[in-house]
């Protein structure tokens, strides 16, 4: 049986491959693409697909343009995710023989330690951290600076993929929902990663705070609600009108809408 079985198998195996006859001119544009031109080595495409798989075998690169392009993909990797490149980087970019790659690096390291430092100072935005207080004066140390107006509490996390799609739904409408005498407040819990927090709460307005992760669950379990995201809708009188856990964001600006016309 298994004899039987391997016969069949290699069958398959060495059974020859009839490629698709295609027509002489679809290969022309391939003259046109220029593949051999060095000019394809500084592009994203190649920086994005060629270059990690260099990672796996850096260590054979030859001394040249490739190795040189590898150590500033390397060092510069971090400012594609909005962090900014360390001193010892910077140092080693500094110590290659083409100065144009330290000059390009300290001009986008210095582009993106300009835009975060502007976004901190957004009159939007600003943050403290709440006290380790009650669940129920929690809520008062949260609002004292909101009071008399419309409150959108978002308990969120920065690992929670729904809280940051619904944090990006409602960008569009914020600017409006503020006019009308709409604040934001924003809660995280020693769940998320303070790193990442730091970073992505500066493109968020509204106010953010840090709280204890047995803080913020008493104050969900207060109103019989748990998971991420969580919404607590403040009326102008300071009081929690609705709760909801989960991005329904027709139902937010519904809600927030009653809220405004009360």
């Amino acid at each position: 049986m298994n004899s039987a079985y391997d016969a069949r198998k290699k069958k398959e195996r060495t059974e020859e491959f009839v490629p698709p006859v295609v027509d002489d001119e679809y290969n022309l544009f391939v003259h046109d693409l220029g593949l051999n031109s060095n000019k394809l080595l500084y592009t994203d495409l190649f920086c994005e697909n060629a270059m990690p798989l260099y990672e796996q075998s850096s260590k054979y690169i030859r001394e040249g343009i490739l190795l040189d392009l590898y150590k500033v993909y390397t060092n510069c990797k971090p400012l594609n995710k909005n962090n900014l490149i360390s001193e010892e980087q910077i140092i080693e970019l500094e110590q290659m023989s083409n100065p144009i790659f330290a000059k390009y690096a300290n001009m986008r390291n210095a582009k993106l330690h300009a835009e975060l430092e502007k976004a901190k100072s957004n009159a939007g935005y600003y943050e403290h951290k709440a006290g380790e207080t009650e669940a129920e004066s929690l809520l008062v140390d949260l609002l004292k600076d909101h009071k008399g107006k419309v409150v959108l509490i978002d308990a969120w996390a920065t690992w929670c993929g729904p809280c940051l799609n619904g944090i990006e739904k409602m960008k569009p409408v914020k600017s409006e929902l503020e006019s009308k005498g709409v604040d934001f407040i924003y809660i995280v819990d020693e769940s998320s990663s303070m790193d990442k927090w730091n970073k992505m709460k500066v493109g968020i307005s509204g106010s953010h705070h840090l709280v204890s992760s047995s803080l913020l669950d008493k104050l969900k379990s207060m109103f019989h609600i748990s998971g991420f995201p969580s919404y607590f809708f403040i009326n102008k009188m300071g009081q929690v009108a609705y709760t909801h856990t989960g991005h329904n964001h027709e139902e937010i600006i519904s809600k927030i809408n009653e809220l405004i016309k009360d």
